[in-house]
């Protein structure tokens, strides 16, 4: 790449973050937090007994994630958690934010507890 490329490059990278910023926006609190249980490598059942729903519940806000985020399963969904938060360490989407040290799990997905 030429020199004078790079804030072409640069352009690029900024608006494909903003596109993934948009969409992760979209989610709402209920599928922040199925996607965090599905990071700690929970199923669906153990996932509805967590957060007190049925598994039909978890089942459409799996669907609804797959559809906001483009994602075709659970470990699509695990490397777009994943790139999402790497991002993030980059300033590139704020929406998400790398994990705490002090334990929060891979989530920053979702709103952390106060403790965190």
């Amino acid at each position: 790449m030429e020199h004078t490329d790079r804030p072409t490059a640069l352009a690029a990278r900024a608006q494909q973050s903003a596109r993934e910023g948009a969409k992760i926006a979209t989610l709402t609190a209920g599928e922040r937090q199925v996607i965090m249980l599905v990071g700690e490598g929970l199923r669906n059942e153990e996932i509805a007994r967590r957060l007190s729903l049925s598994e039909s519940t978890v089942h459409q806000h799996l669907r609804a994630i797959s559809a906001k985020l483009g994602v075709g399963g659970r470990l699509e969904l695990l490397v777009y958690a994943y790139e999402s938060i790497n991002r993030s360490g980059e300033g590139k989407t704020p929406e998400l934010e790398k994990p705490r040290d002090n334990g929060c799990q891979i989530a920053a997905i979702s709103a952390a507890p106060p403790d965190c």
